[in-house]
């Protein structure tokens, strides 16, 4: 997990916002981050994440298509994970392998299990 986080330059982090905490993420692709933070709880990166990421490792589905709640779309292969902020550019803005995006999944579901409170 440590080689994917450092080879994209993720970060986990507390944000301040007013009165209040949250688990952030920062890898310095506003996309990427604003994507993988839409998704704040383990149970919620678990069913929305990496499963459809097994879905598509295991050949159970050819490519698979996720929508945040904020509209980002990522395109799921078994070769990369691709995000779109406008699906209908046809240009990714930001690409990276399959295999290191569920790893990352999996290091942000371990960092939101952490104990403090969102």
């Amino acid at each position: 997990m440590k080689k994917a986080i450092g080879q994209y330059n993720v970060k986990f982090y507390l944000k301040a916002i007013f009165d209040k905490r949250y688990k952030s993420l920062e890898s310095g692709n506003p996309i990427f981050d604003q994507f993988m933070t839409d998704y704040r709880t383990p149970d919620v990166v678990n069913k929305f994440i990496l499963s459809n990421i097994d879905d598509v490792l295991s050949e159970r589905e050819e490519q698979i298509y996720i929508t945040s709640e904020s509209s980002i779309e990522v395109k799921i292969n078994q070769d990369y994970a691709e995000f779109y902020s406008d699906l209908a550019n046809k240009t990714s803005d930001f690409t990276l392998q399959t295999i290191d995006f569920k790893k990352i999944a999996q290091a942000w579901k371990v960092y939101l299990s952490e104990g403090i409170v969102l």
